[in-house]
């Protein structure tokens, strides 16, 4: 009963701090650094991480998921997504960035909101799979929930963040790439 009730915590706690990012303005906008058309920055460059004001270390890092199975040492688990909110920000503001996560360079610049919120969805299952062993498979499905409140969050509120036109200087709601 604790674990589903402090579960329920952590997944409501998890939305309201990503619905409030729509509200939120990130640290650079990829009309503003320089070279922004040539150049790959970390994301991190972008990014506020994953709350508001950012960065806010409560919510870069998930709530503690334990695996009570013997074989699942060290049992709690805490899982740092602050890689896939910075690469998030990173396409909302229409960036060209180094991609931390699945290696590479990612240019954001024509990518649709739809096509980066997928990818944030992605980012985080996989930081749930590689900071959540084989050998703990009930924190590994503890985790998959967070990362769909955190998707659903920012499919739902994130249109306001959304820089449609990252050449032109501000944030326009409609522009060259499809605010979907």
């Amino acid at each position: 009963m604790k674990n589903r009730h402090a579960r329920r915590l952590a997944l409501f706690a998890a939305l309201a701090a990503t619905t409030i990012t729509g509200l939120a303005a990130t640290t650079a906008h990829a009309d503003t650094l320089p070279g922004n058309t040539s150049i790959p920055f970390p994301a991190a460059s972008y990014g506020n991480g994953c709350s508001f004001p950012g960065p806010n270390l409560l919510f870069d890092v998930s709530p503690p998921l334990v695996d009570p199975s013997p074989w699942a040492a060290p049992w709690v688990f805490f899982v740092n997504f602050r890689p896939a909110c910075d690469m998030h920000d990173a396409g909302y503001d229409g960036g060209i960035v180094f991609d931390s996560i699945n290696g590479g360079i990612v240019d954001t610049r024509t990518q649709s909101r739809l096509t980066i919120d997928n990818r944030f969805y992605n980012d985080l299952i996989t930081l749930c799979n590689r900071q959540i062993g084989g050998n703990a498979p009930i924190a590994r499905a503890h985790c998959y929930p967070l990362a769909a409140t955190y998707y659903f969050a920012v499919r739902g509120a994130g249109w306001a963040l959304f820089d449609a036109s990252p050449g032109v200087p501000g944030r326009q709601l409609t522009g060259t790439r499809p605010n979907n």
